[in-house]
């Protein structure tokens, strides 16, 4: 199944936001752990491809999408919401999308949506959060506004390298001009009519709140609860019921729509439960790392 996720075009609701991981040698434990590093692909990823109806996909801001699969399927979506999609037939547009993803998203849908996004144009592409892979990326670009996005672009080597996955996210966390509460906090309250929010420190098991928006409102989950099964899974580990290595066969009946890339895979492939885990979320050493240190940013 392919994915779009769409956090501010109320096609999907987005319920959490978390960094995305490095995703080098999940099977590694030693593997670096990258919260959300800010990659400059800059000269050395080669020329920006070419985005499609005359766009270079996205303002010059020093910032080149490499010349790989994602790369230039990158570019071909950034063309699109700068206003490209405007004079792009459907027959244009779903030829960069793999038979699977249009089966779920028809063209209509993701004309909409590309539509939605390109009223904001024009668009400015940062840089790149987590790690550059051949078919896989994560963009961060800024719109006419100077409000920040990931963009999220998956490819389907066996479909031609055409997308697979398309990710769209909400990246205040990236802009550089949100540096202190006086101005973060006006920003949180401007996203939405209504706005709750909570930062806190958790030492030795204790929860220490530090800066928040209506923190005792009750809210729907989302996907945090994928730390809540991670952490049990650790604890599990721990207590030696399972181990990391211990293996799980993809199934049809577990696979869903709009998360996750595994929905790809063949039933019967087998993964190690802490590539799963990787493939979810951050590495449970490096979640409990985490939780006895201070964020790698904060607002002074």
């Amino acid at each position: 199944m392919p994915r779009l996720f769409l956090a501010a075009s109320c096609v999907v609701a987005l319920g959490s936001c978390t960094p995305t991981p490095n995703e080098g040698n999940p099977d590694d434990p030693d593997a670096a752990f990258d919260g959300g590093q800010l990659v400059d692909a800059g000269a050395d990823a080669g020329p920006a491809p070419d985005g499609g109806n005359g766009s270079d996909g996205g303002a010059d801001a020093g910032v080149s999408a490499p010349d790989t699969a994602a790369g230039r399927q990158l570019a071909f979506v950034l063309a699109m919401i700068d206003g490209g999609i405007s004079s792009a037939t459907n027959a244009e547009v779903s030829s960069h999308f793999s038979a699977a993803f249009l089966a779920a998203v028809p063209v209509a849908t993701l004309r909409t949506v590309l539509v939605n996004y390109a009223a904001a144009a024009p668009y400015t592409l940062q840089g790149f959060d987590g790690t550059l892979q051949p078919t896989f990326l994560v963009a961060l670009v800024s719109d006419s506004q100077a409000q920040y996005q990931r963009v999220e672009v998956g490819t389907e080597p066996t479909q031609t390298d055409k997308i697979s996955d398309l990710f769209f996210s909400p990246a205040a966390d990236a802009d550089p001009t949100l540096d202190t509460w006086a101005k973060v906090e006006p920003a949180l309250r401007a996203m939405a009519p209504s706005v709750n929010y909570l930062e806190a420190d958790i030492t030795s098991g204790t929860c220490v709140p530090v800066r928040s928006i209506d923190p005792d409102t009750s809210l729907a989950l989302g996907s945090a609860f994928k730390l809540y099964v991670l952490s049990t899974l650790a604890n599990q580990v721990d207590a030696g019921v399972h181990t990391w290595n211990e293996t799980l066969a993809i199934r049809d009946d577990w696979k869903s729509l709009p998360s996750g890339k595994m929905q790809n895979d063949a039933v019967g492939t087998a993964y190690s439960l802490r590539t799963f885990a990787d493939l979810r979320g951050p590495r449970p050493a490096d979640l409990r790392r985490k939780l006895d240190q201070p964020p790698p940013h904060r607002p002074d």
